[in-house]
């Protein structure tokens, strides 16, 4: 039971660190906009909101990574993510990775 605490926390820490890095990360490439909140949406990807808007973030280590790369139109491409917009890049990512899914591509 120790041992199965110690891993959740770690997991905890790790997933706030990446947290931090990128709100850090979103706040530089759109400095005019301040970062209120970050939180994971149902599929597990973090979704980082603004005083003006809404971001889904797609870290570039994810299985999906480029078919988000090849959505951004509005949202922002990082070092560590792409930034999805959440009124069409998001759904549109989340439409197509659930097609994939479907298709056998997990």
């Amino acid at each position: 039971m120790l041992t199965e605490n110690k891993k959740i926390k770690a997991a905890q820490k790790e997933r706030e660190k990446n947290m931090n890095a990128y709100q850090k990360e979103l706040q530089q490439l759109k400095p005019w906009d301040e970062i209120q909140d970050m939180q994971p949406d149902k599929e597990g990807y973090n979704f980082i909101y603004t005083a003006g808007h809404g971001y889904l973030c797609i870290p570039k280590n994810d299985k999906n990574y480029n078919i988000a790369y090849k959505l951004v139109k509005c949202g922002f491409r990082g070092d560590l993510a792409c930034y999805l917009e959440e009124d069409c890049e998001a759904p549109a990512f989340l439409k197509a990775i659930t097609a994939v899914d479907n298709i056998g591509g997990k």
